[in-house]
This record gives structure tokens, sequence and C-alpha cells, in this order.
């Protein structure tokens, strides 16, 4: 028994469960009012002339006027949106008043049984068990206060009925003394499956935004580079198509950037220091093109940037001078993968350095503090080279690449050495301008295969 009540109580600790009954009644007690009214004011005209006036008047008449108010207050306020605390606070209430109306009516119809012939009391009967019946199945939501008028209801009917002497009476109150029990399982079972019900819905609410935020994030995969944030290639394109349908007459203008001497960064640094170049550089042109246009990504270090048309040619070009200028700025490694990056197009020196197919390319990587002794050694070891007609075959590629270490290393700090660790490979050893370069503990860089 403690079991079945405890599951009729409210759950303050359920808000969820709680705002789904309050939204539930406040839909079906409006109805429950009017019925009571209807009902009440039928019995109470048919025995107007045999009851007191009191009885017969007064009485539903007031009771009828609260039923008034109630079902104002439930039409209007009932559709508000109310917190979960309040939803608590105002279904107490109503479990309180439906006792108290419940035994209102019900003694009213009481006192009435022993005025009139035999229709009237059988009005009285068809008050009793229809009209509460009905009011219970608009209280399923709140199960106590269902609970509640079903025992009131029934055991006023068993009692009027029961000693009345007359055997059609005394077969209904029979018949509904066993109805209080399978009506107190039904309303039990009807709000277990409510609440099933909307705990079923709350679950369904939360797949669906986790699909929906899936769907975001998967959208925005699709549609931006996942290392820098900004639009991707696709993004880019299709932001393009859109302004140039918008108004082909006045075409975007378009500015296309990468970044100069970036594979050493890579190569000498790691991908993780060439990522965070990238991220950094993403974030400059952003902070320096704002709202005004779009910056994407492209591919690997090149970048693209759509302007907007409201902008003239001047103005275009400051902001393109200026996306230039932004570049040569030093970039920092707060994980201390390597010492501080440089890209060096504009203010930084350039070098030659020999391509492992044995060209030369030049590169606007900056050297190292301490490398001008090593740099001006490089050039001596390159300037050789382009004199040499052989300086281009492996062999000579090998043995340069070998001075140009050599000549570098015994001019850089000690902590910024470059350390050789070979490794054996199935396929003969690695020549050294295709050993990748890789942070190692200590801080100095190490090669290896």
């Amino acid at each position: 028994m403690k079991n079945f009540l405890a599951s009729l109580q409210l759950q303050k600790d359920n808000p969820t469960l709680l705002l789904a009954q309050f939204r539930a009644l406040s839909s079906q007690i409006p109805i429950l009012y009017v019925l009571l009214i209807i009902n009440a004011l039928a019995v109470a005209i048919t025995h107007l002339k045999s009851a007191p006036l009191w009885l017969s008047l007064y009485i539903p008449v007031t009771l009828s006027v609260v039923c008034v108010f109630r079902l104002c207050w439930w039409e209007i306020r009932g559709k508000e949106d109310v917190t979960a605390e309040r939803a608590y606070r105002l279904m107490k209430l109503t479990m309180a008043g439906a006792g108290i109306l419940t035994v209102a009516f019900g003694g009213w119809a009481i006192a009435l049984y022993q005025y009139g012939d035999a229709s009237q009391q059988g009005q009285i009967a068809y008050f009793l068990v229809v009209t509460g019946i009905s009011c219970i199945f608009c209280l399923m939501h709140l199960p106590m206060a269902a609970a509640l008028t079903t025992v009131i209801t029934f055991s006023a009917m068993v009692a009027t009925f029961m000693f009345s002497g007359n055997p059609v009476f005394v077969a209904t109150a029979v018949s509904g003394l066993f109805l209080i029990l399978p009506f107190l399982r039904v309303i039990n079972s009807y709000f277990q499956n409510f609440v099933g019900l909307v705990q079923l819905t709350e679950e369904l609410k939360q797949k669906q935004a986790e699909a929906e935020e899936l769907n975001l994030v998967n959208s925005r995969n699709a549609l931006h580079d996942q290392l820098t944030g900004l639009a991707n290639r696709r993004s880019f394109f299709l932001s393009l198509e859109k302004r140039l349908q918008k108004d082909p007459s006045s075409p975007p203008v378009l500015g296309i950037l990468d970044l100069d001497g970036f594979k050493p960064v890579n190569d000498v640094f790691g991908h993780a220091a060439g990522d965070l170049v990238l991220k950094e550089t993403a974030r400059r042109f952003v902070a320096l093109v704002g709202e005004e246009g779009i910056v994407s990504r492209l591919g690997g270090d090149e970048f693209g940037i759509i302007f907007p048309c409201s902008m003239t040619r001047q103005a275009i070009a400051d902001l393109g001078q200026g996306a230039l200028c932004c570049r040569p700025r030093p970039f920092r490694n707060p994980r201390r993968l390597g010492p501080r990056l440089r890209l060096l197009r504009h203010r930084l020196s350039r070098y030659r350095h020999i391509h492992r197919r044995g060209s030369l390319r030049e590169s606007g990587f900056r050297p190292l503090p301490g490398q001008e002794q090593a740099q001006q050694r490089c050039r001596i070891l390159l300037g050789r080279a382009r004199e040499d007609p052989d300086a281009a075959s492996p062999d000579r590629t090998r043995a340069a690449g070998e001075r140009l270490r050599q000549g570098i290393e015994t001019r850089l700090p000690a902590d910024r050495r470059i350390e050789e660790r070979p490794r054996r490979r199935l396929r003969g050893a690695c020549p050294l301008g295709q050993r990748p370069l890789r942070p190692h503990q200590s801080g100095r860089l190490h090669s290896g295969c």
C-alpha cells in the first residue's frame, strides 16, 4: 500500500515530469469544471420544488460560481509557461481543491437524496456515478487527486444507497463498492504509462539534439578546415558562386596567398610546428580582414580571400598589403618543439640550398641566430656547385650536402646542433637530403631515417 501511494505522489525531483503533468492538467481541468457546473445545475433545477431553496438553489449556485472562477483561472493562467517549482505548488493546491470540491458536491447530492420521488433519487445516483467518473478521468494526470476523488465519490454512493431499502440502489451500491479497487489500479497504470511516455519523449529529444549537433559538426567539417577553423576550398568556391549568382554584374575581388619557405618548417621542426604556423597565419589573416571578407584555406599553405564588392580598389590594395606584411612577424612555438620560427620572404635574408634532386631552389627561411658564418660557408659551397657542371650528380649532391651539414654544425651553438641517428633500412642507407628531422627530449634536433 505504501508503494502504491508513493507512486501516486508528485515527484518533486523530476522537473520534466512535473511540467508535463501541469501541461496535461491545464487542458483537462477546464473540462472537469464544465461537467460539474452543468450536472449540478441540472440536479438543482429538478429539485427546486421538492427541496428547500437553500439546498436546491443557493448551494449549487455558490459551488458553480467557484467552479467558474477556477475555470477562468485555468484558461488564462494555466496556458502560461511556469517553472517546475511553481507547477509543483499549483498541483498541490489542485489536489487539495479536488478533495474539497468532491466532498462539497458529494455532500450536497446526498443531502438532496431524501427529497423527491424515485426518479429524482435515480438522478442523484446518476450524478454521483457519471459525474464522479468523468472527474476521475479528467484528473488522471494528477493520480493522487484522481484516487482521492474515486474514494470519496464511491464511498458516499455506497453509504447512501446501501441502506436505502431499494433493491436497485442496493445493487448499485454493491457494484460501486467493487469498482473502487479497479479504478485505483487503472489510475496507477495510466499514470505509470504517462511517466514512461514522458521519459521516452525526453530521450527522443536528447537523441534528436545529439543528431542535430552531429549534423552541425559534419556540416562544419565539410565546409571548414579542421586545423585552422577557416572555410575550406569547397566553402570558398560555394561562397564565390553564391556571390556571383547574387550580382553577376559586380563580381567580387579574390586574393590568393601562399607562404614562401614553409616546407623547411615541416622538414626541420616537424609537422606539429608547421601546424602552429598555419594556425597563427590564419589567425592573423582573420584579424586583418575581419568581417569585410571571407578567409579560406585552399590547401597546404595556400589561403584565399574573397573581398566584398563594396570595397574600393585602394582599400583592397591596402588590405592585401597588410596581409603580406603580417606574415614576416615572428612565430613563437608555445610547445617548445624547436627554436623561434620565422618566415622570411620580405625582411629576412635569403640563402640557397641543394634540393634532393640536385636542383637549386630559393628559400625564404631565416637562419637561426649564430648561423651567419655557416651561411657564408653554404654560399661558398653552392658557388662551387654552380661552377662545376657535375654538381647536379647524385654523388656530388651527397658530398656537397655532407660538407654543408658539417659547416653548419661546427658554427651552431652546442644546444642547437643536429645530431645524427643513423638507422638501418631494408634497402640501403637513406641519403642525407631525405632524412626527416624531429625534436628530441633534450631540446636538440636529431635526424634519422
